[in-house]
């Protein structure tokens, strides 16, 4: 499995709070995004809903609508099932920060045009 460092995804976050600054004055200090779990919808679900397409290499695709049902469940369990190794994931089915990191790390290698969006939407740690 591909790893993105740490340093680059802090690269990430430091150019996103030089612009917001620059924009906006001083920054506030944001806090982890909230966990992501049945029934919820929006931008985080889109997220989760490309990372487990992008990593699934044996199931058709989940559609990116931004619900979670039945399917983006069934595959968010699978994808903790399967991307175990690094990080010790709970198959739960819900995306907390460690499901989160390992998302993000498959959004960064496979996604790249959704870094920046998934980067403030997914729990990480």
């Amino acid at each position: 499995m591909f790893t993105l460092p740490r340093s680059v995804r802090a690269a990430v976050v430091t150019v996103a709070a030089l612009s917001a600054v620059a924009l906006a004055g001083p920054a506030q200090a944001v806090s982890t995004a909230p966990y992501v779990a049945y029934g919820d919808t929006g931008t985080a679900v889109k997220c989760v809903q490309i990372a487990v397409n992008v990593a699934d290499e044996v199931h058709v695709g989940i559609t990116v609508d931004g619900i979670w049902g039945a399917r983006t469940e069934e595959r968010v369990r699978a994808f903790q099932r399967d991307n175990s190794q690094d990080i010790p994931l709970d198959v739960d089915g819900v995306v907390g920060p460690n499901t989160g990191d390992v998302m993000l790390d498959y959004i960064a290698a496979y996604a790249l045009n959704w870094l920046n969006t998934c980067y403030y939407a997914l729990p990480t740690s």
